[in-house]
Formats: structure tokens, sequence, C-alpha cells
């Protein structure tokens, strides 16, 4: 059965003669340097480890690599673009759908807040990436210096924070999603 993981790129990883052991020198005492008389030497401590067999690399086309970059900065800018590119409409259009729904949810109806790096907080750095994930559109709310005031005291705050940094997440696995489909990963 085949790996769905794998692309028509990965190559198999194939053992090389000289990594197997044969079963005759697992046991002899020329295997185990303990077991001489004068205990390990000098020569058995400083022998390198057995190299990793060569595995023969393929480059990808650079077609390939155009395709998958653009359909993953298309995907991280505009939710959903990314499949929309790539000829899966319906996808792209769920996920566009999704994510902003749940940014405007979080944003609009719930009154949460996009997150801004603290240096006296070094921790704010994480709600800051997970924000961030929303590409495009964090951008256009950073240049444009909207959602990122909001009023703590309302009951619903922390339900809009929360909506936004999955909005965000979200775009980082559809973005992710984007490039398994170009590059062949993913049917």
């Amino acid at each position: 059965m085949e790996d769905a993981t794998r692309s028509q790129l990965d190559e198999p990883l194939s053992a090389s003669p000289e990594a197997e052991t044969p079963a005759s020198t697992v046991g002899s005492s020329e295997s185990d340097p303990a077991s001489s008389p004068g205990g390990p030497s000098a020569s058995a401590l400083s022998d390198p480890p057995t190299a990793l067999p060569d595995v023969e690399r393929r480059t990808w086309p650079l077609q390939l690599v155009l395709k998958a970059f653009l359909a993953c900065a298309a995907a991280f800018l505009i939710p959903g673009a990314g499949h929309a590119l790539l000829g899966r409409w319906i996808r792209g259009l769920l996920l566009f759908l999704a994510i902003m729904g749940m940014f405007l949810a979080g944003l609009l109806l719930f009154g949460g807040r996009l997150y801004t790096f603290n240096p006296e907080e070094p921790l704010s750095i994480f709600p800051v990436i997970a924000n961030a994930g929303l590409g495009g559109t964090y951008a256009l709310c950073a240049l444009s210096r909207t959602g990122f005031e909001a009023d703590p005291a309302l009951r619903t705050y922390e339900y809009g924070n929360a909506f936004l940094l999955v909005a965000g997440l979200l775009n980082y696995l559809a973005v992710l999603d984007a490039f398994d489909i170009a590059i062949g990963r993913k049917k």
C-alpha cells in the first residue's frame, strides 16, 4: 500500500551494502573491543562510526518550485487563494469563509483584539505569531490600526481573542495544505 504522505518526488531510502553487518561478525571477539585481552584498542576507539548510506537526491523542477511558492504566498496573503490558484475552488472558498468568518466574528462580534509584541513580556510573541498567520488581513489591520484596541471588560473579550488566534493558526494550516497539493503530495 502506498504511503499517502509521500509524493512522486520522494525516494525511498535504500540500504547500502556497507551498512549491513554480516551475522558472522556480530558475535565475534573482533567486533567487541572490550573482549580483547588488552581492553579496547586505541584504533577501535578512534574509528569513525559507519557512514550513512548515500542517497541519491533529486532536484525539483523550477516550474514545480514556482507553483508551490506562488500557491503558498497567495494562501498566506488571502485565505483560500492558494487553493483557488491550484484549481481547488470549492476548498478555497470554504477556507476563505471559515477563516474570514472566524476573523470577523472574533473582531466585530466578540470584541477581541489583535496582539502586538511587548518587549516587557517576551511570551507575547506567541499570540503575535498566531495573529500574523492571517497574512494580508493582519497587515491590512496593522496599516489601518484596526483591531488592536479592545475593551477587556467586555464579557466576550476572551472569546474574541480565541477566535482571532485560531483564525491565524488555521491559515497556517491552509498554507501547508496548498503546498502539499502544489507539489503533488496530496490529491
